[in-house]
C-alpha cells in the first residue's frame, strides 16, 4: 500500500534543487532542504514508507540506517508542522475570530497628565507613519535624538496618528502613547530603547507588507544587499562601516518586503551597536560615548547614519549576505542558493498574519534571482572588501 500523507491544503513550491511546503489553511510556508525535497516527492501514494527509504538511501548514498533516520526525522518534523493528513494544528493554526476571548479586558492603563511641563516637541516619520513626542527634560531630549534624529521631520508636515509624551526627571521615565501609559524604567539610560522598540512596534502594525525580515540592509546605485542572521553576528557594526565606503542606508536589524514589487523598505533607527562591537569602529569609541541600557541587559550605543546616506524609498533586493564575526576566520566569501537563503531569511523573520498562495509564490520568484552568500570575517576592513567584491559580481 503507498504513502497518502500529505494534506490537502498543501502545495509543493520548487527554488532551485530544493523546495518549499505552502499551506493554505495554516497561511505558512515551510522550507525544505535537498534531502527534506528529494523526500517529500519520494513520498507518493505508489511508494511504500521502505521504498521511499530504499530511494533516499541510494540517492545520497548512505547507509539503509541512515537514510532510515532521516526519513522518519523528516516525516516527525512534518506532522509536528500540520503538513499530514490528520495531524494536529493547534500550535500551528492561526486564531480565527471567532476563537478569540472576547470576555476579557485589559486592564485600565494611566492616564498621560495633559498639565504636565513640555520641554519640546518634534516629530519623526518611520515607514507611512508619523510620530508627534515630546520631552519633559533637556536630558529626555537627548536620548530620544540618539536612537530617531535623522527621522525628524517639520512639524506641520506630520498627521500624527501616535502621539508619545515622556515623563521624568533624572531618575523613573515614564512612556505614555495616545493619552495611556505604554513602558515605564527606572533610570534615563534605559529610555531610548523603550522609545525605540515602541516606535518600531507601532510602525509595524500596517499589514501592507509580504513580510518582516530581521536583517540590515544597505544600498547603492538602486540595489539593497542585505545582511541577515540572529543577534551578535556582526550585522550592525558591517553596516555601519559599509556606509563609510558610500552605501546608502535602510536598516540595522529589520526591514520589510512590498506586498505586490517584494521591494525592500527599512527601518532607520540609528544603528545599534554593542559596547563590545564600539572597538571595530573607528573613531567611536571614547570615554564621551552616549551608551543606553536594553532590558536584555546589553549597554549599546546609537549611531546616526553618515548625512546624506539615509535612503527611505523602496529599493530592489540584489544581494543577500549572512555575515558572521569569527576572530580567526580568512574572510572569503561563499556563495549558497537561493533556496538556502530564503530558509534562513524566513528562520529571522516574522511570520505575517496572512501569507497568501500568491504572495508565498512571489515569495520564492523574488529569492530566485538574488545572489546569496555567507560571509565568516575576522575584522570590518576584510568583511567590507569581501562585500564589495561580491556586490561587483
Amino acid at each position: 500500500m503507498g504513502i497518502e500523507f500529505q494534506a490537502a491544503d498543501v502545495e509543493f513550491l520548487a527554488l532551485d534543487d530544493e523546495g518549499f511546503i505552502y499551506s493554505a489553511e495554516m497561511e505558512m510556508l515551510v522550507g525544505l532542504n535537498r534531502t527534506a525535497t528529494f523526500i517529500w516527492r519520494a513520498c507518493t501514494a505508489d511508494r511504500t514508507l521502505r521504498e521511499v527509504i530504499a530511494l533516499t538511501a541510494d540517492e545520497f548514498d548512505l547507509p539503509l540506517d541512515t537514510a532510515d533516520t532521516f526519513v522518519k526525522l523528516a516525516v516527525v518534523e512534518w506532522e509536528n508542522y500540520g503538513l499530514l493528513k490528520d495531524s494536529y494544528r493547534g500550535s500551528n493554526a492561526r486564531l480565527h475570530l471567532e476563537d478569540r476571548p472576547v470576555d476579557i479586558q485589559p486592564p485600565e492603563s494611566p492616564v498621560f497628565p495633559a498639565a504636565e511641563t513640555i520641554f519640546e516637541t518634534r516629530c519623526y516619520a518611520v515607514l507611512d507613519m508619523t510620530f508627534t513626542v515630546t520631552c519633559q527634560t533637556a536630558a529626555q531630549a537627548e536620548r530620544l535624538h540618539a536612537v530617531a534624529g535623522h527621522l525628524e521631520i517639520a512639524v506641520e508636515a506630520a498627521l500624527s496618528p501616535i502621539t508619545i509624551n515622556i515623563l521624568g526627571e533624572d531618575g523613573a521615565q515614564e512612556i505614555f502613547a495616545n493619552g495611556r501609559l505604554s513602558e515605564r524604567c527606572d533610570t534615563l539610560s534605559e529610555l531610548a530603547p523603550l522609545i525605540h522598540w515602541l516606535i518600531f512596534s507601532s510602525a509595524l502594525l500596517d499589514d501592507r507588507f509580504a513580510l518582516q525580515l530581521h536583517t540590515a540592509a544597505v544600498a547603492r546605485e538602486g540595489h539593497a544587499l542585505l545582511l541577515s542572521g540572529p543577534a551578535g553576528t556582526g550585522k550592525s557594526t558591517l553596516s555601519a562601516a559599509l556606509l563609510d565606503e558610500g552605501f546608502g542606508y535602510l536598516s540595522d536589524d529589520t526591514v520589510v518586503l512590498d506586498r505586490h514589487s517584494f521591494h525592500v523598505r527599512g527601518l532607520p533607527f540609528s544603528i545599534c551597536v554593542k559596547e563590545s562591537g564600539l572597538a571595530l569602529l573607528d573613531g567611536v569609541a571614547s570615554k564621551k560615548t552616549l551608551l543606553h541600557l536594553r532590558t536584555d541587559g546589553r549597554r549599546v550605543h546609537y549611531r546616526h547614519p553618515a548625512p546624506g546616506s539615509l535612503i527611505v524609498e523602496p529599493q530592489a533586493a540584489c544581494w543577500v549576505a549572512f555575515p558572521r564575526y569569527t576572530p580567526d576566520a580568512a574572510g572569503e566569501i561563499r556563495e549558497i542558493t537561493s533556496a538556502e537563503a530564503l530558509r534562513r531569511l524566513l528562520d529571522q523573520s516574522i511570520a505575517p498574519r496572512h501569507l497568501s498562495r500568491q504572495t508565498a509564490v512571489g515569495l520564492i520568484s523574488w529569492a530566485a534571482q538574488l545572489q546569496c552568500c555567507e560571509l565568516d570575517f575576522p575584522d570590518t576592513r576584510s568583511a567590507i572588501d569581501a562585500i564589495q567584491k561580491f556586490c561587483s559580481q
